[in-house]
């Protein structure tokens, strides 16, 4: 049974993993982004790392998995009146720290169209 909590929590580090990935590139082209999806990104993180250094049970994230998908979507909509705000002030300072590094364009680069054989 060892075995499979360690698979599902390897499918939460993907998680993890690729929703930050994926903020990155949708900043990288200021692309709008919703705070469903920010939130979501966060609780991956909080899982993956919760579940890595605790000596938790690794199955409990089959109900921990659906929690976070719902309530990072309840989350990201306010539906949670006191939750929601603390939430989302987290969140915000994890996607900043997700997002050092990244070089955001200015509206003339997003506007102007480029020669795909330009070498940068």
């Amino acid at each position: 049974m060892e075995i499979i909590g360690w698979i599902i929590w390897l499918l939460v580090a993907f998680l993890a993993v690729s929703f930050a990935f994926g903020t990155r590139q949708y900043a990288k082209v200021r692309a709008p982004s919703q705070n469903a999806t920010a939130v979501q990104t966060f609780f991956w993180w909080v899982l993956a790392v919760a579940f890595l250094v605790s000596d938790w049970n690794k199955l409990h994230l089959f109900w921990a998995i659906p929690a976070a998908f719902f309530g990072g979507q309840m989350v990201g909509l306010g539906a949670i009146p006191l939750v929601s705000p603390l939430v989302l002030i987290l969140t915000r300072i994890f996607i900043g720290i997700i997002l050092i590094g990244v070089k955001v364009p200015s509206e003339e680069e997003i506007t102007q169209p480029q020669d795909p054989l330009d070498s940068e």
